[in-house]
């Protein structure tokens, strides 16, 4: 039985430091960093709809930074609100839903600089991998706060990975696991058993 982390309050000397000063201090450092990694910016230039051969910062799977990032900032936020975390996590997910496809497609490496291009080479290239984070992302952020707004953009996200993978079979397998974690907190999150069937 998996219990929702809203429900969980730690009462810890050692750990409450700890976790002040990652909501403090460490979550707007790691914010900072994804700015001047360009890592944000990548969605900028996407949700813009900057031109296309728009230079992309980072990795070809940088989004996944923001994303874990995303995670991470809603669970802070649940246990101790601060304004500039929230203003972070607003302005980042109207980044998200304005990059994202009408499908629910979003991985800006592609959409700047192939944006004819979809799943070709899933070993390597971790479009999965950045689709589940975005998914982790909109629930924790959904069990942190009651909205639906980053949560619907997961779940777009999810029945477009429906729509193109079920009943694929093996040879769909991406080189890197976490869509499957993502699609399973996803089905619990909202009942919905085809996720779970993809995973």
């Amino acid at each position: 039985l998996e219990i929702p982390f809203t429900q969980v309050s730690i009462q810890d000397d050692f750990w409450c430091e700890r976790l002040d000063i990652n909501r403090q201090h460490s979550l707007e450092h790691q914010w900072q960093q994804l700015e001047n990694s360009g890592c944000i910016q990548n969605f900028r230039l996407v949700a813009d709809q900057a031109e296309e051969g728009s230079p992309h910062n980072g990795w070809f799977f940088a989004d996944s930074d923001a994303y874990k990032w995303l995670d991470a900032a809603a669970r802070a936020y649940s246990s101790g609100q601060q304004p500039a975390l929230q203003e972070h996590i607003d302005d980042l997910i109207d980044l998200i839903t304005r990059a994202q496809t009408a499908d629910g497609y979003l991985y800006t490496y592609n959409q700047l600089l192939f944006p004819t291009s979809r799943w070709e080479n899933l070993q390597i290239e971790h479009e999965l991998y950045c689709h589940g984070h975005l998914i982790e992302a909109a629930v924790s952020h959904y069990e942190a706060t009651g909205q639906k707004i980053l949560l619907q953009a997961g779940i777009q996200a999810a029945n477009l990975l429906l729509h193109t993978f079920l009943g694929c079979g093996p040879q769909q397998t991406p080189g890197h696991e976490e869509i499957e974690i993502a699609l399973i907190r996803l089905a619990d999150a909202t009942g919905e058993q085809a996720y779970l069937q993809l995973a």
